[in-house]
């Protein structure tokens, strides 16, 4: 009887056990099927947060490239662009009023003393040059003589507003200032050497082609200056741009 009752409740516990098994893989395939609460609370699938993912990572990668100093987007650009017109712009207008300040002294003879030594050094210098083409050319001061004509060096033929607009729009340029200071010599030098060729030509267009001496003075030579500081200035630029993006990356 024994063995037959051990036999009856054995065959009873496998149907409950076999039950049991296929609950728990039922339980198993649910949970699988079943959306992460991640996902749930984005209102998204799985599949779908999982291609979110790549998006966050061009976005670390754009912020990694502007650390090291590449071109920044176009919103920062603009930005950029207008500050520095802006800056240009203020500083500009103060220039123009000391330059009229400056003038307004020569005339009424209480000139300040380096403006006179800076006249004295553009108009023997560019005698020096121009007298190496023609013996012709004498000076006096800041008078220089060519011929029946007398070209007196005034503050204008100094060059000393576009000296101080060069040095503005290198301070209004976004740039460190050790890079700054380099382009202050580099746009004193520059425009000062461009400035005595500018005179020593004049000198020997009024000896050689004295016709085209009020052309030459008002236009000509006008755009001369310009055309060579413009791009002297946006070298320099160009050199500050390069040498800051190396610094950061």
């Amino acid at each position: 009887m024994f063995i037959i009752a051990a036999v009856e409740a054995r065959e009873n516990k496998t149907p409950r056990l076999l039950d049991t098994a296929i609950l728990r893989e039922r339980d198993h395939l649910n949970n699988q099927a079943r959306p992460t609460k991640a996902a749930m609370r984005g209102g998204a699938p799985p599949a779908e947060a999982a291609l979110r993912t790549p998006r966050c990572t061009d976005h670390m990668a754009t912020d990694q490239e502007q650390e090291r100093g590449d071109p920044p987007p176009a919103n920062d650009a603009a930005r950029i662009a207008t500050m520095f017109v802006i800056k240009l712009v203020v500083l500009t207008l103060l220039l123009g009023f000391g330059e009229a300040y400056i003038m307004q002294l020569s005339q009424s003879g209480e000139e300040p003393d380096w403006v006179f030594g800076l006249r004295e050094l553009v108009a023997g210098t560019a005698a020096w040059l121009a007298g190496g083409f023609d013996a012709r050319v004498e000076l006096d001061s800041v008078t220089i003589s060519a011929g029946a004509m007398h070209l007196i060096v005034s503050v204008e033929c100094t060059a000393l507003f576009a000296k101080a607009l060069f040095c503005a729009a290198a301070i209004a340029y976004p740039a460190r200032w050790r890079d700054r200071i380099v382009g202050f010599a580099i746009g004193i030098a520059g425009v000062t050497i461009l400035n005595i060729l500018r005179v020593a030509g004049l000198v020997l267009i009024s000896l050689w082609l004295p016709r085209l001496f009020h052309f030459a003075h008002v236009v000509l030579m006008q755009w001369f200056l310009i055309s060579c500081v413009a791009p002297l200035w946006l070298a320099w630029a160009a050199w500050t741009t390069k040498r800051t993006r190396k610094a950061r990356g």
